[in-house]
């Protein structure tokens, strides 16, 4: 059985149950638990999602999010960039055997479908949520500005839809104006993107997040962001990834607009060089867990 002490106020427990850990504050609070009240297993499963000391400023929630790195735990890695990321600031447990599941994207589902023929003006999506620095919202919205001047296009030439978090409209100069959508319904935002051209995602993190690997499965040229060894342009030339500077987004941009339509085949790429399917790595962990003989 699974329990989940956010959803239930109280818990019963046996000293043979297991912990999984989702974030550096429920890491900590599972190896107190192991510590103070003798469970049989000394370690926890660490579900790593980022590398969560840079979603802070330097303070305490910085140093404890470091610290739970030192903690007695197996890991489960949120991808291969971000197992390779932590392997690149030399922690030891991001060795080639841990585990490691790829983005829960089903690339197929966006691939089979067909793009939209349609007149009018060409349709840049971003993925905007303001409210999340490693997004880089006024790093998406400079680059599109300087592009949009560069190229000299007029607003009945381009339309900028901002889905993820909702805003304000964004005026930007030439009398462009970024329009935000908010969070798109799971059902209906295949089909959205099928209607898009060009894609634009930013995640200044080793994480690499799943909106780029939609769009390009949906047949959108996308410009997204390196960041240490992260390039998810090795998937498919659908993808353009640049440094994470307003300069450098922008001229992606420009690339993008110029570049022909996506070939079928660059729809369809494999994830596996992310990590392993998460089914795979849940048989892995269900044999860990599983009771002695």
């Amino acid at each position: 059985t699974l329990a989940c002490g956010v959803i239930q106020p109280e818990m019963a427990m046996h000293r043979q149950d297991r912990f999984l850990a989702t974030a550096w504050w429920s890491a900590h609070l599972a190896d107190t638990l192991i510590r103070q009240h003798g469970f049989a297993q000394p370690r926890f499963h660490y579900l790593i999602q980022d590398f969560e000391p840079n979603f802070y400023a330097w303070g305490p929630e910085n140093a404890d999010a470091a610290a739970s790195y030192a903690l007695n735990f197996a890991p489960v890695f949120n991808t291969v960039p971000l197992r390779d990321y932590f392997a690149l600031m030399g922690y030891r447990f991001a060795g080639p055997d841990a585990l490691v599941f790829h983005p829960a994207v089903d690339v197929e589902r966006y691939a089979s479908g067909a793009r939209m023929q349609q007149a009018g003006p060409r349709r840049i999506a971003l993925y905007g949520r303001p409210e999340v620095p490693r997004n880089m919202f006024p790093t998406a919205i400079e680059a599109l500005d300087r592009f949009l001047a560069a190229a000299a296009l007029a607003p009945a030439e381009v339309e900028i839809l901002s889905v993820g978090l909702r805003h304000e409209p964004v005026e930007l100069a030439g009398g462009h104006v970024v329009q935000s959508l908010g969070k798109l319904p799971l059902a209906s935002y295949p089909d959205w993107l099928l209607g898009m051209d060009i894609g634009l995602s930013l995640m200044l993190s080793p994480h690499p997040s799943h909106p780029p690997l939609e769009m390009a499965a949906s047949g959108m040229r996308v410009v997204t962001n390196l960041f240490a060894g992260k390039d998810l342009s090795r998937l498919t030339p659908a993808i353009l990834s640049v440094e994470p500077a307003a300069i450098a987004v922008a001229e992606g941009l420009a690339r993008a607009w110029a570049m022909p339509p996506v070939p079928e085949g660059d729809r369809h790429f494999d994830l596996c060089a992310l990590g392993a399917p998460l089914s795979s790595v849940i048989a892995t962990l269900a044999t860990d867990l599983a009771p002695a003989d």
